[in-house]
C-alpha cells in the first residue's frame, strides 16, 4: 500500500514537472530553470523521507535531508527568499531535525537527542550572529544554553530503560556558566560576594556527592543482607 502511494506521487510529480518543463522550452510560461532543477532534488528529498517511513534506515534520513538541502540555495536563487549567510543556519537545523526524528520514532535511541540539541544550538548560535539579536558577547551563553536544555531534556525522560539520570550533572554545570556569562556581561557580578559564594556551592555540591554515594552504599548492603 505504501510502496502504491508513493510510485503514485512520485508519477504524479514527475508529470507536472515534465509539463511545466515543456511548457517553458515552447515559450508558453515563463518559468526560471533554477526552479524546475531545485523541486527535483526537493522531490527525490521527500521521497527519501517517504521511503524511511516505510523501512527505518538511518541513511534515507540523511540522504533525504541533503537532496532538501541542496534545493534550499538553488531556490533562494531563484526566489530570493532570505540572505545567502541563513543556508548555514538551515543546514545545522536540518541536521539537528534528522537526530531528533531519530529519537522521535524510537524513544530507546536516546543518544540521538545529544547531537540533534547540538546541531540546532550552534544553528541558532549562528543565526544569532548572522541577524544581531542578541549583544555578540553573549552569544557562547547561548551555547551553553542549549548544552543545558539539551541535557536537561535527557534528564527528564529517564527511566529504568533510559537510565540517563547522569544528563543533570552537564546540563547543571553547563546552565550554570551560562548564567555566570550573562551576569559577567551584564556586570551583575560581584567578585567579593562570589569570593564566598563558591566555596560554599562548592561544599554543598561535596556534601551532597558524599550522601549520595553513602545512601547507594547502604542501599547496595541492604539487598545483599535481604533473604
Amino acid at each position: 500500500m505504501h510502496s502504491s502511494n508513493s510510485r503514485q506521487v512520485l508519477g504524479v510529480s514527475l508529470v507536472l514537472i515534465g509539463v511545466f518543463w515543456l511548457l517553458y522550452r515552447l515559450d508558453w510560461i515563463q518559468i526560471q530553470p533554477e526552479l524546475i532543477i531545485a523541486s527535483l532534488f526537493l522531490l527525490s528529498g521527500v521521497l527519501m523521507f517517504s521511503s524511511y517511513a516505510r523501512a527505518p534506515q538511518v541513511w534515507k534520513l540523511f540522504v533525504g535531508m541533503l537532496l532538501i538541502f541542496i534545493s534550499i540555495p538553488i531556490f533562494n536563487e531563484a526566489l530570493n527568499w532570505f540572505a545567502d549567510d541563513l543556508v548555514g543556519v538551515i543546514f545545522l537545523w536540518m541536521l539537528g531535525f534528522v537526530f531528533l526524528w531519530i529519537y522521535a520514532r524510537d524513544h530507546s535511541q536516546w543518544w540521538a537527542i545529544i547531537p540533534g540539541g547540538i546541531f540546532v544550538t550552534i544553528g541558532g548560535m549562528v543565526m544569532m550572529e548572522t541577524m544581531r539579536f542578541i549583544h555578540h558577547s553573549l552569544i557562547p551563553a547561548i551555547f551553553f544554553l542549549g548544552f543545558a536544555a539539551t541535557f536537561g531534556f535527557l534528564y527528564l525522560i529517564r527511566s529504568p530503560f533510559n537510565k540517563t539520570g547522569w544528563a543533570i550533572w552537564p546540563a547543571g554545570t553547563a546552565f550554570a556558566i551560562a548564567v555566570f556569562i550573562i551576569a559577567s556581561e551584564l556586570d551583575l557580578l560581584n567578585f567579593d560576594v562570589m569570593g564566598y559564594l563558591l566555596p560554599i556551592g562548592m561544599i554543598v555540591i561535596g556534601i551532597y556527592l558524599v550522601y549520595r554515594s553513602y545512601r547507594q552504599a547502604n542501599g547496595d548492603s541492604e539487598e545483599m543482607i535481604r533473604p
